[in-house]
């Protein structure tokens, strides 16, 4: 059950990753390129927090501490 949660954040920071080396990689270095990169991170980094959130709230732990 830990591998399976352990899989799962690291292909969601596996993803944030391949958005920002795609930009790295690409020509467009705009300022609403960047915006869109950093959106898309975000997301990604915001659904792995919700997930993780989601678990310890099943689970019955308090991630406020």
């Amino acid at each position: 059950m830990m591998s399976k949660k352990s899989d799962r954040r690291d292909a969601l920071l596996n993803e944030a990753v391949k958005i920002a080396m795609q930009y790295a990689l690409s020509e467009d270095h705009s300022v609403g390129k960047i915006d869109e990169v950093l959106e898309s991170v975000y997301r990604t980094l915001v659904k792995l927090q919700d997930e993780e959130k989601a678990k310890n709230q099943s689970t019955g732990l308090d991630t406020n501490q």
